[in-house]
């Protein structure tokens, strides 16, 4: 298990979705281990109901759900993040602004439920998207102190992550 606590920042394009689901189940599955944040690259200004519904449904905590800018933690006061984790592709992390650490930053592709054709599809993939979110986000919290915070753990968090198609 992790030891020390270590600023976790997940990052996706609206922080609508995706990135305030993985900070709500890191936030129930690893507490003492771990401080959640998400974040957008341009925040939509609305969480999901869909996402709020479904993290609801799960029983996970929906406290200080709220869509946010990167930049807020690339402040003077903002955390210092140990690891960003891109959950749209490693593209993301191409023009991202300087943050305090500097974290490592770790890619879990997932497919976003907001790009999704009709509403039904959008449900699948999101429910999809909580079910890899849990599962990784469960592997991460176990691993050693060691293993987590090496340099060579790198791939091994980006290999424990969900693969969406990324599209």
């Amino acid at each position: 298990m992790i030891k020390r606590i270590y600023s976790i920042l997940f990052i996706c394009h609206d922080n609508a979705c995706l990135s305030i689901m993985a900070q709500s189940v890191l936030r129930a599955e690893g507490p003492a281990s771990c401080s959640a944040f998400s974040a957008g690259v341009e925040p939509s200004g609305v969480v999901s109901p869909l996402a709020l519904r479904l993290l609801a449904e799960s029983q996970y905590p929906l406290d200080g759900s709220r869509t946010k800018s990167w930049d807020e933690f690339a402040t003077a006061s903002a955390p210092q993040l140990d690891f960003v984790f891109s959950l749209r592709g490693p593209t993301l992390f191409d023009s991202h602004p300087v943050w305090p650490g500097p974290p490592r930053l770790v890619d879990w592709t997932l497919d976003d439920p907001a790009s999704m054709a009709d509403e039904a599809d959008a449900e699948i993939c999101a429910r999809r998207a909580l079910r890899e979110l849990t599962a990784s986000i469960r592997r991460l919290v176990d691993l050693s102190q060691d293993d987590f915070f090496a340099v060579s753990s790198l791939r091994k968090l980006q290999d424990i992550g969900p693969r969406g198609s990324g599209s």
